[in-house]
């Protein structure tokens, strides 16, 4: 599937339709036992002999199972095949249970044979949609039943489908970090002629093929034309105003806010007091993210570098990695859900060291998505890359260019403290040419040198540096060509970051650098190990620590 296409699906709330899964296995028992039903209710003497329900399950059931296993076994699908055969077995031997109490037995004993399946997609998805049609299914039926049937049904339909989006409402935002309210009206229609219409065509086609081929083709362009068209009304529902997909990241509490408020809105049917609910939500609202003191944030991007470095009361984001590949942007998909966990609701500036892409291909998505008050770089604005000026152009974002050799201050985003380097001009090479940054602290100044290489390390040693260096960013992600020796041996750092790719082959960090702090006493972090790793100011201290399941420890 295209990036396009996906995120198509996604903007329309319909991605769950598109994919082998446990609602493709309910659609398709529905209708074979609807095609069973009419067929076994056309014979008295099968009616007299037994009920359809008592009969017709033992001959759905080896249908799904070989549908299971046509379609590769995904865990989705098991998941539905085993829940639907423990409802049947549970029904035939007249075991009445509520279909509530059902689906949490099922759920805790699919965690108890898996537990990490709690933290699957489709398992989250999966229970917390059915969850939520159920705890609404009667109360919207007993609302809607005096209505007339044109009127009440598209009613019901629309009232699960939005239960379904309440409820795996926290999940998507959590998971994906996206909202599409489109999905409400768009699953209305796909739904319906998915599982009456696009699949039965399908599945006729896909049997037939090998006897009537010319049938089995028509049959499955018959499908194929029925989905587009889906996809097409999706993608018109989606340009309606109110409707389009909204990116969305949220800290931990902010998550949990949402979750509580969504909780509150399934059980309203239930009396008054579940509104009590929101009182939590809105305090963890209100508990916001400030940070007080500075800190300076190296994030596990793979064979990249993006920092995060946030003092003054100022945020800015020094490079934003990449280099992942054409169909994983590491903005969206790294990037922006770490930036959104950290609380940072806007960023003052974007520092751009150089462009390459390791260090800037997550830079369009996060201007995009993020309100960025200014961009700096080594370029003047007509020499960046086309993209990168459609880009800033879109969102309005003034463009700043650091161009003159050595160091100098400038206030990117306001922030009055922070000192640039740039080399001169007869240092040649991209890397060489990085925009190197300084900045004093109580604890210690913090050194960032791009992707110098000998040169520019040499050219960056040569004046006097502006201040004692106790935090050194490795230049070049450690490489051996960035002379690690000489800028070790003139900084003297307590603290030496690495951002390197984990098993990447170019060797990152060069054992030279690790040696060379291991005889000056520094401590070397790096991301290909550690992972995200977050340097805090306490008094006259470096606090160090490490992003490990969830939050930093």
């Amino acid at each position: 599937m295209s990036t396009g296409l996906r995120k198509k699906l996604s903007a329309g709330g319909i991605s769950h339709l598109f994919a082998i899964s446990g609602l493709h296995l309910g659609l398709l028992s529905f209708l074979i036992y609807a095609l069973l039903r009419y067929l076994y209710s056309r014979s008295t003497g099968l009616l007299l002999w037994q009920p359809p329900v008592r009969v017709l399950w033992f001959l759905i059931l080896p249908i799904l199972f070989i549908y299971l296993l046509l379609t590769g076994d995904a865990l989705a699908t098991r998941r539905a095949f085993v829940a639907l055969a423990l409802t049947v077995l549970l029904y035939l031997r007249r075991r009445r249970i509520a279909p509530l109490n059902l689906i949490c037995t099922l759920a805790f004993l699919f965690l108890l044979f898996e537990p990490l399946a709690l933290w699957q997609p489709s398992f989250l998805l999966s229970f917390s949609g059915v969850l939520g049609i159920l705890l609404w299914q009667k109360p919207l039926y007993q609302l809607l039943s005096p209505l007339p049937k044109l009127v009440r049904y598209p009613l019901q339909l629309f009232g699960v489908s939005l239960a379904a989006f309440i409820a795996t409402l926290p999940a998507v935002v959590f998971i994906f970090h996206v909202f599409t309210p489109a999905g409400l009206i768009c699953n209305l229609f796909a739904i319906p002629l998915v599982s009456i219409v696009a699949l039965p065509l399908g599945l006729l086609g896909l049997t037939s093929i090998t006897i009537l081929p010319a049938i089995g083709e028509l049959l499955l362009r018959s499908s194929a034309w029925v989905l587009e068209l889906i996809i097409n009304l999706s993608s018109l529902v989606t340009e309606l105003p109110g409707f389009c997909a909204h990116p969305i990241f949220l800290t931990l509490p902010e998550t949990l806010a949402v979750a509580l408020g969504c909780l509150a809105l399934l059980l309203i049917w239930q009396g008054k007091r579940t509104l009590l609910l929101l009182l939590p939500a809105i305090c963890l609202l209100a508990l916001g993210s400030h940070v007080d003191r500075t800190e300076l944030i190296l994030f596990s991007v793979g064979q990249g570098e993006a920092m995060l470095l946030r003092t003054e009361g100022k945020t800015l984001l020094i490079d934003t990695g990449g280099l992942r590949s054409d169909s994983f942007d590491v903005g969206e998909r790294l990037l922006a859900p770490a930036l959104g966990r950290l609380g940072v609701k806007f960023i003052d500036a974007i520092i751009l060291t150089h462009d390459h892409p390791d260090h800037s291909g997550g830079l369009t998505y996060i201007l995009d998505n993020f309100e960025v008050r200014e961009f700096w770089s080594t370029r003047q604005l007509k020499a960046l890359r086309p993209e990168f000026i459609e880009v800033l152009s879109r969102n309005a974002v003034p463009a700043y260019t650091y161009d003159k050799p050595g160091w100098g201050r400038r206030q990117p985003g306001g922030l009055k403290s922070l000192a640039f380097y740039k080399a001169p001009l007869n240092v040649s090479g991209e890397n060489n040419q990085s925009l190197c940054a300084y900045l004093p602290t109580p604890a210690g100044g913090i050194l960032l040198t791009g992707d110098l290489e000998a040169g520019g390390v040499e050219s960056l040693l040569y004046p006097p540096l502006p201040g004692a260096v106790c935090i050194l960013k490795a230049p070049h992600h450690g490489s051996r060509s960035s002379n690690p020796e000489k800028i070790l041996a003139k900084c003297k750092p307590e603290i030496v970051l690495v951002s390197a790719g984990y098993l990447n082959p170019y060797q990152f960090p060069a054992q030279k650098l690790l040696d060379q702090s291991r005889q000056l006493g520094a401590r070397v972090l790096r991301t290909d190990l550690d992972g995200t790793i977050r340097l805090r100011v306490e008094g006259r201290h470096w606090q160090s620590d490490h992003w490990s399941n969830g939050l930093f420890r």
